[in-house]
């Protein structure tokens, strides 16, 4: 007798536990699919964009600063760096971005190209974007193997 009490306690335990774990997909599921609550899909369109980094200005009216938490389109005209020899300075964007392609075949010759393949070193400059102080390797991409 004793033994099919403690059967009975496993099985109404095991069902017990079935239980909880569909309760707890089927709220789940309410909450997140297309029939679940407005308030999450709102606080999502509520969310506001990240704020327009502010940079610094030199004399030529170029901006310079870190790019780190720049969206597309809002980088500075000078990119903060760490240069080969240590020092703290700036690349150009344009420097930074390399070459734009725009169809296959640019690509293709970009890839082919020893920039793709050795990278290219560019100059580093102190904020007033004229004075040299260091250089910066901006290496090229790794290919899997």
């Amino acid at each position: 007798m004793k033994q099919t009490v403690v059967r009975q306690s496993v099985k109404v335990a095991f069902a017990a536990a079935i239980a909880a774990t569909v309760a707890f997909f089927a709220v789940l599921a309410l909450g997140l699919g297309t029939g679940g609550s407005d308030a999450a899909e709102q606080s999502m369109v509520d969310t506001p964009a990240a704020p327009q980094p502010e940079y610094l200005l030199n004399a030529s009216g170029e901006t310079y600063g870190s790019a780190q938490y720049a969206q597309p389109g809002q980088e500075p005209d000078l990119i903060l760096v760490v240069g080969d020899q240590g020092r703290t300075g700036y690349v150009t964007a344009e420097d930074f971005a390399g070459p734009e392609v725009s169809n296959p075949e640019e690509a293709s010759r970009y890839m082919e190209s020893d920039y793709a393949r050795n990278g290219v070193v560019v100059p580093v400059y102190a904020a007033d974007g004229t004075t040299q102080i260091d250089v910066f390797t901006i290496s090229a991409a790794v290919e899997a193997e």
